[in-house]
């Protein structure tokens, strides 16, 4: 494969990538807590002995960037501001959230949609026997009380680098070595009760980057195509 067929074989990938974020984005558009990733195009340029240049590479990066709070009065629905994170035990280690929408399991601890427990500082949040959710009050801090008894405190993370972290699917992050996870400073973070923090998706722009996205592959399949009939020609001249 010649230079100019490798560098359009790069980039018809990179749309193809950056079609699939754009769609991921969009089908998430309603997800509580959703983070969005961005689209990274970076041209390679050829080095200076000549080589060949490169095709339109595509990098994505998740888009950590404050979701609208939404009011759903539901006493145990969080809202999280701030460059922080829920924290959630399960039986392959600690987990990240955004996702505050909460409830109870049958032993009343504190969990998320799919079952995995709240992480408190002192272990799972277990709501006190004769209380209700409607009885719950959560502090800006994380500290929750039922009837004016305190009975559990949130663990809130942030990270040293928040880059590292990777999607584990279900709105759910898993922090790798050198993400540098640590109990956030109280100043750093705000919990709104009876919020659910909306995803960052703008649906507009990603409605428009995708048209931009589609013509451009549009456009490169149309150069493949001529690129093609031109060889097809030259073989003709060639053999005639």
């Amino acid at each position: 494969m010649d230079s100019s067929a490798a560098a359009l074989s790069g980039t018809l990938e990179a749309m193809r990538d950056r079609f699939r974020t754009v769609t991921h984005n969009l089908a998430n558009a309603n997800t509580v807590g959703f983070k969005k990733r961005r689209s990274l195009f970076a041209e390679m340029l050829a080095d200076k002995t000549g080589g060949a240049a490169g095709g339109v590479t595509q990098t994505s990066a998740i888009d950590y960037t404050q979701g609208m709070a939404v009011q759903t009065d539901r006493p145990l629905d969080l809202c999280l501001t701030g460059e922080a994170f829920f924290a959630l035990d399960t039986p392959d280690g600690r987990h990240y959230t955004r996702n505050g929408a909460f409830h109870l399991n049958p032993n009343r601890q504190l969990v998320d949609f799919a079952g995995r427990t709240v992480a408190g500082t002192g272990g799972p949040i277990t709501l006190p026997a004769g209380a209700s959710p409607a009885d719950v009050s959560v502090s800006r801090n994380g500290r929750l009380t039922a009837n004016g008894v305190a009975f559990g405190q949130l663990a809130i993370t942030r990270f040293e680098n928040r880059d590292l972290l990777r999607p584990q699917g279900g709105n759910v992050f898993l922090a790798p070595e050198g993400a540098g996870p640590v109990d956030a400073e109280p100043e750093a973070f705000s919990i709104q009760q009876g919020f659910q923090e909306g995803s960052n998706v703008a649906v507009i722009e990603e409605l428009v980057d995708l048209i931009m996205v589609s013509r451009l592959y549009e456009a490169n399949l149309k150069s493949v195509t001529r690129q093609d009939d031109s060889a097809k020609h030259i073989l003709g001249v060639a053999m005639a």
